[in-house]
């Protein structure tokens, strides 16, 4: 993701290779009518108790206000937030429908829980990051920065102007907790850094398209850069070039929904130096996709492929996914590639199981691929 970064030449085989939804690959549907995200019991259970604890705090005694540690933050605020969670010391911000106002990021560098009553909405103008830099700028709305166990539940984010750079930006903060949120027409909407075992659950994203036109070339649902354990699940995901980008070690992507991006799952690498972050230092990733768990989603209708696995992803198990109509193929597993303008290596040891009527390309080494239909080389050779 160097100077015109990675996906901008995906981008351009795809268009040249002429995958139109004439002459897209037709996969099996049969099974795309049992696919539902899937809830989590425990999760949404855990959110019902949180909004019922904001709610007695706000209706207790002024004497036990202050011990119930709830900070209410009417509709119509601006440039609120922040002094919110100060004030919360630990406790629970809760936002009131309606529609909030943040000129600037707002950085939660402690503990809190933010919830949200009947679908706040923050609204907040950042500048998205353009083609004509080398490095990728994320300027976040929210900046969880060295905190452990945030959680930010039934908040939209929603950019002014049209256009948003980075929703929420999770860095060095373990644990943290993204549930039911929606985040609409931001360049990235989610994106872990160094933030082990973090959750994005059932939030719908939907970026800007803006890249279709060439404008922008860098356009993603949820970014796990370097990090451990982190979960995506439930998450429905549209209009990015990448759906998920899964970078980093032993993450689960689960019952996810991915339609309409470029590609709906990549397995990967961030490049050096390819993301600048707010304080100024630049990194990418420490590691490839490797160990992760992709298992139970539905990929499709995207512009080029369901699955993509590539610049040494290894150890990495897909299984009992959905997929149909994406234009070029369902699931890929890379071999040495010079497809994003610099070299990447191949993927290896990583295991497939697809459903009948499902597309496999196959260039990696020491792939285990049980099912599927897969992809002559021959006729479509490896790139």
């Amino acid at each position: 993701m160097k100077n015109k970064h990675v996906i901008y030449l995906s981008l351009f085989l795809a268009l040249t290779w002429g995958c139109t939804q004439e002459d897209a690959i037709q996969t099996s549907t049969l099974e795309q009518k049992t696919f539902s995200r899937a809830a989590d019991p425990k999760l949404e259970t855990e959110l019902r108790q949180l909004m019922a604890e904001a709610k007695e705090g706000l209706n207790s005694s002024p004497n036990l206000r202050s011990n119930a540690r709830v900070v209410w933050v009417p509709a119509g605020s601006k440039d609120v937030l922040q002094s919110a969670i100060y004030s919360a010391k630990g406790g629970i911000v809760l936002l009131e429908s309606g529609e909030h106002y943040e000129s600037r990021t707002v950085t939660i560098d402690r503990k809190v829980t933010i919830l949200c009553d009947d679908w706040a909405v923050l609204i907040s103008k950042t500048s998205p990051s353009l083609p004509t830099s080398t490095t990728i700028t994320l300027q976040p709305v929210i900046h969880i920065l060295n905190a452990k166990d945030v959680y930010i539940g039934g908040l939209e984010l929603r950019a002014e102007g049209g256009i948003g750079n980075t929703g929420i930006l999770v860095e060095n903060s373990p644990g943290t907790k993204l549930v039911s949120n929606k985040i609409t027409q931001y360049q990235f909407c989610i994106i872990f850094e160094k933030s082990d075992n973090s959750t994005a659950y059932f939030n719908t994203l939907s970026t800007t398209t803006i890249w279709q036109t060439g404008d922008l070339v860098d356009v993603y649902g949820i970014v796990n850069v370097n990090g451990e354990g982190v979960r995506v699940t439930s998450n429905d995901i549209s209009g990015a070039i990448l759906g998920i980008w899964a970078c980093s070690t032993k993450g689960f992507a689960t019952t996810n929904y991915f339609h309409d991006n470029l590609i709906g799952v990549l397995l990967c690498k961030a490049p050096k130096d390819v993301f600048k972050f707010p304080d100024g230092h630049l990194n990418g990733s420490q590691l490839s996709g490797n160990n992760w768990l992709v298992t139970k989603n539905n990929a499709v209708d995207n512009l080029d492929a369901g699955y993509v696995v590539i610049d040494g992803a290894n150890n990495n198990l897909l299984q009992g996914n959905w997929a149909a109509n994406n234009a070029r193929v369902d699931y890929e597993i890379a071999g040495d590639s010079e497809r994003f303008g610099f070299f990447t290596p191949k993927a290896f040891n990583n295991t497939l199981y697809a459903q009948k009527g499902q597309t496999v390309k196959n260039c990696g080494v020491n792939s285990t691929i049980v099912g599927g239909e897969l992809v002559d080389n021959r006729e479509s050779p490896c790139f």
